[in-house]
């Protein structure tokens, strides 16, 4: 798997789900599975929680703004890393097709 890493990513680019996919949880992790209930892909916390805000109801820089908010307030070398590693968890589910942006 190729990851194309979006340096920038358009904010105002809007990620929607791909339908039919659902997201299920066992002890260890977090997966993405099909309506036959195969999994699709594996999903640490942080990653479930972004695939979750891909809606349609939010753009990518809203997002972003959302959990630097939530998880770095007042620390722009984190909200910094924050954004890079969401832009990473983009380009994942953009390769193996879990989200249309």
């Amino acid at each position: 798997m190729e990851l194309k890493f979006h340096d920038i990513l358009p904010d105002d680019t809007v990620p929607v789900q791909k339908h039919g996919l659902t997201l299920g949880k066992t002890v260890c992790c977090y997966f993405l599975q099909n309506e036959a209930h195969e999994p699709v892909l594996k999903l640490n916390e942080t990653s479930a929680l972004i695939w979750s805000l891909c809606t349609g109801e939010q753009n990518v820089g809203q997002i972003i703004a959302s959990l630097i908010q939530h998880f770095a307030p007042d620390d722009p070398e984190t909200a910094q890393q924050i954004k890079k590693d969401i832009l990473r968890v983009f380009d994942t589910f953009e390769v193996e097709e879990v989200i249309r942006v």
